[in-house]
């Protein structure tokens, strides 16, 4: 008998956390990661940010593949506010909407999108 596997994840069905099979649509919030020294002032992401790297790869914030915080001063990486374009990317260009606006989200981090 064949196994019915998630065409996102490549997971058995059963066995996926993903939304389409009743996991969380959007990661939950992570703590709060080292920023840069306090007499920096300039533009910061929100704890619900999706972080845009030079590479196009979106991270959630908090990510353990983010430095502690070179990505801030100045902002070499580019944030989208909005939570709810984090399944969009992959299918569809995001631009950042803070920060680096030159980023441009297309794909998105594996570790990320569980």
């Amino acid at each position: 008998m064949a196994v019915e596997r998630c065409e996102r994840t490549d997971l058995p069905e059963d066995m996926c956390s993903c939304p389409d099979h009743g996991g969380p649509a959007l990661a939950p919030p992570v703590e709060e990661r080292v920023h840069p020294a306090p007499d920096y002032h300039g533009p910061r992401p929100s704890k619900d940010a999706i972080l845009v790297s030079a590479t196009g790869t979106a991270h959630w914030y908090g990510c353990d593949h983010l430095p502690d915080y070179e990505y801030l001063v100045p902002p070499k990486y580019g944030w989208i506010d909005d939570r709810a374009v984090w399944p969009r990317i992959g299918n569809h260009e995001v631009m950042a909407t803070s920060g680096n606006r030159a980023r441009v989200a297309v794909r998105r981090c594996l570790d990320c999108d569980y």
